[in-house]
């Protein structure tokens, strides 16, 4: 079976992590969370095609290193509306080459994206009946990612250009919810 791991070719993935962070809550209206942290891998697993069979193989690439910053803030501005903001700041990349990957060195990790941010904003309409109308609009960025270990394919097609993404949401909450 092609899209099965390579006959059992990779070891178990090993990661060592420290994390500093808080969480702070301000007049029961506004939240405040951040955290800085370090990783280093052993063995990153890697699905890699398989040039005779075109499907994939599981296996270990060389050492790597995440270091990252994540912020998220809240503010329930009234009862009925809250915005929320999301920030994550991330360099992930492999730290050595090896034998099967002798130019990996400095390639990001896949789907690993140096920026993301998001900005959301929730209003509930009460409703008479004890129901609402609820609003949600959110606004995403995202630096750009690779999808593959040697960053050919990225999320802009060749590049790891970044992209934005909009969404708007109307619903409906019955009174029984």
């Amino acid at each position: 079976n092609a899209a099965t791991t390579g006959a059992g070719s990779a070891e178990p993935e090993e990661v060592s992590t420290i994390e500093v962070g808080f969480k702070r809550d301000f007049a029961d209206r506004y939240r405040l969370n951040a955290s800085v942290y370090f990783s280093e891998y052993d063995n990153v697993q890697l699905n890699i095609i398989d040039q005779f069979t075109g499907g994939n193989v599981l296996d270990n690439g060389p050492k790597a290193e995440v270091k990252g910053i994540d912020i998220q803030a809240v503010a329930k501005v009234t009862n009925n509306f809250q915005v929320s903001f999301g920030a994550t700041l991330l360099e992930a990349e492999f730290t050595e080459n090896s034998v099967n990957l002798p130019t990996i060195k400095g390639n990001s990790l896949p789907g690993a994206a140096d920026l993301a941010i998001s900005l959301v904003g929730d209003y509930s309409y009460p409703l008479a009946s004890g129901g609402s109308i609820d609003f949600t609009g959110t606004v995403v960025h995202n630096g750009g990612k690779w999808y593959d270990h040697l960053n050919l394919v990225g999320s802009g097609g060749a590049t790891d250009d970044g992209y934005s993404l909009v969404n708007l949401n109307i619903g409906y909450k019955s009174p029984d919810d």
